[in-house]
């Protein structure tokens, strides 16, 4: 393919692009709330509407992700112009039953709804509802069995942020898909504990986060097909304020393709990640992570990295965390990178979460984001602005 037609490619995608962008953040996991909030009387609410739920035998719960922005005018907006009204509503349910003096010591189901009530959530998605992360589960001695649509538990699960880095909108990451997989929290010793996820994947959902034409769920006649993820967590407790965590993963797959422009591919991808926790006191705890994924393997024939089926991608994030009390500040980096084709990219976020409440949080985030394929000149820049955003649940 001629470099003056996969700049024209990209300089045209771009516009696209931005359009996904305006609904590119991952929303992250609603109940990772911080232990200190601004209102006990709302957390006392919360609490007592929980109580009436477990008396009810209620195993339900309602949220939403409210987004605003703001670009370079400084106006304030609800969404974009390209993805219209509420980030997404939700609606969880999560019925199970103890099994007492039993080998399996308790099962059930988590099923996650999401709808729209704008734009949809990404442009190949075909409807403003769809399920999220929803299945069967078993908990035995043996370890947590799963069985539906599930998250993959490939490399760090996530940074906190709302508009999250490199390797979410290149489909890493927040991506469920249709298979089963098995969990197991084991201690070690006092200090040191081990995590393990091993799952397989028969086929994608067609859920998540990527862009369109960055990864095989976006792009029609391609798909993943029989992939396998193992993942290995080690936490170690050194003392009362000191924690550290180092994983590492590995997904092996085949993504199938009756597509003219790009063949079927075998898709091999590893990631290393680690953090540092350590508490200057109950209400004041740093936090330093990072995190290296490589993925080979062509994921798509149009790259909005580099234009092309890059063979290689390389995503990094590099971040650090302070919180005090009911407010956690944060910065980090994250970078990507393609090769043959090439391209870079680069996200940059800083910002802050205040937790209103045990079931409330607002989200207040600097963003920049700039993509170069190795042919141009100059950045091409897909975000640069403020995002404010409101999560809920009940």
């Amino acid at each position: 393919m001629r470099p003056s037609f996969l700049l024209l490619m990209v300089v045209l995608g771009a516009g696209s692009v931005r359009a996904q962008i305006a609904s590119a953040p991952a929303a992250p996991v609603a109940a990772n709330f911080l232990p200190d909030t601004l209102s006990r009387r709302l957390d006392d609410f919360y609490d007592q509407g929980l109580a009436w739920k477990a008396r009810a035998d209620l195993p339900l719960s309602l949220g939403a992700w409210h987004w605003w922005t703001a670009g370079p005018d400084g106006k304030l907006r609800y969404g974009t112009p390209a993805a219209r009204g509420t980030f997404f509503f939700f609606l969880t349910a999560d019925p199970m039953k103890t099994v007492p003096g039993n080998s399996v010591k308790s099962f059930g189901a988590h099923v996650e709804l999401r709808v729209n009530d704008g734009d949809k959530f990404r442009g190949f998605f075909n409807t403003r509802v769809w399920s999220y992360d929803s299945y069967v589960w078993a908990y035995t001695d043996a370890g947590t069995f799963k069985a539906g649509q599930i998250g993959k538990r490939f490399g760090l699960d996530w940074d906190d942020s709302f508009w999250g880095g490199t390797a979410y909108f290149d489909g890493f990451k927040l991506n469920p898909d249709w298979g089963v997989s098995w969990e197991k929290h084991r201690p070690l010793d006092a200090k040191l504990t081990l995590d393990t996820f091993a799952q397989f994947f028969v086929h994608e959902d067609g859920v998540n986060g990527a862009l369109v034409f960055s990864d095989p769920e976006s792009i029609p006649g391609f798909s993943a097909r029989n992939t396998g993820v193992l993942r290995l967590s080690l936490k170690h407790q050194t003392s009362a304020q000191l924690r550290f965590e180092a994983a590492l993963s590995g997904q092996v797959g085949t993504i199938t393709s009756k597509r003219f422009d790009l063949a079927s591919q075998r898709l091999r991808s590893v990631a290393l990640d680690a953090a540092v926790h350590y508490a200057f006191r109950r209400d004041l705890e740093l936090k330093i992570f990072g995190e290296w994924l490589s993925s080979q393997g062509a994921l798509s024939p149009y790259r909005y990295v580099s234009g092309g089926a890059s063979e290689r991608i390389v995503d990094t994030i590099a971040g650090v965390q302070l919180r005090h009390g009911p407010v956690q500040y944060r910065s980090e980096l994250s970078t990507g990178r393609d090769y043959r084709p090439g391209g870079k990219q680069k996200i940059t976020i800083n910002g802050v979460t205040l937790a209103i409440a045990k079931n409330a949080n607002l989200f207040i985030e600097r963003v920049r984001w700039t993509v170069r394929p190795d042919y141009l000149r100059s950045d091409l820049i897909f975000e640069d602005g403020w995002e404010v955003v409101l999560n809920w649940r009940l």
